[in-house]
This record gives C-alpha cells, structure tokens and sequence, in this order.
C-alpha cells in the first residue's frame, strides 16, 4: 500500500475511533482489510505467534 493510501487508511480508522482502541497487530490487520485484503491466511499470519 502507498504512503497516501496508508494515511487514508489510518484517517479512516481514527475516524471510526478504532486506532486507539486496538494495538499494533490489530491496526495492522485493519489496514491490510482497509487496503483491499480478504485472504484470511494472510490476515492471519500478521499476528504474532
């Protein structure tokens, strides 16, 4: 995802008030989602182990 995307994506988020609720994983699989991502593998993998 590019840096204007990226900060579209994280405009959209706070927004919605989500950014501070969750943590850095969880902002990471939002923007992915955000981003266009659907494949839950991928999505998966994000989290740590």
């Amino acid at each position: 995802m590019g840096a204007r995307a990226q900060l579209g994506a994280d405009q959209c988020l706070s927004q919605q008030g989500l950014l501070p609720v969750v943590g850095e994983t969880g902002q990471k699989i939002l923007r992915a989602i955000v981003g266009g991502e659907r494949d839950g593998q991928v999505l998966a993998a994000m989290k740590p182990a």
